[in-house]
């Protein structure tokens, strides 16, 4: 993701930062996203290819993703000011009338904010939306 904002294109090292990862492991990642295609090196630059990557909910990774997305999530809050993390939990009971009523506009808000991404014209920065909606009680 980092990839897609020009000043990471440039200047590779910077994703190397963010993730604080060793320059090893960092050029075992980017020769491995070479290799499949999703990215390209063209002197010093990298640049996305494939701007869209998609994990189906029957996937194999999907749970081992949206874990360490989320575990990588909590760690980096720790170094964002308050002010810019906005956090929601919500635990609630309702009939199940009420629950589908949610569960829709849960739907048309991941729609919106799809809509709202594609529209935009050139990323300047790096954003988290961690949402989830399900029942707890069999």
């Amino acid at each position: 993701m980092y990839l897609t904002m020009e000043d990471y294109q440039k200047k590779p090292s910077l994703v190397q930062k963010e993730l604080n990862i060793s320059l090893k492991l960092f050029q075992s990642k980017v020769n491995l996203l070479i290799q499949m295609g999703l990215i390209s090196k063209s002197k010093n630059q990298l640049k996305v290819t494939k701007m869209k990557v998609f994990l189906h909910h029957d996937s194999q990774l999907i749970n081992g993703y949206h874990k360490v997305i989320r575990n990588y999530a909590e760690m980096k809050k720790m170094s964002v000011p308050k002010d810019d993390i906005n956090e929601l939990s919500l635990l609630f009971t309702c009939d199940k009338k009420a629950y589908e009523s949610v569960r829709e506009k849960y739907l048309n808000f991941l729609k919106e904010i799809r809509q709202e991404v594609d529209k935009s014209n050139k990323a300047d920065g790096l954003f988290q939306i961690n949402f989830d909606l399900f029942k707890w009680n069999n």
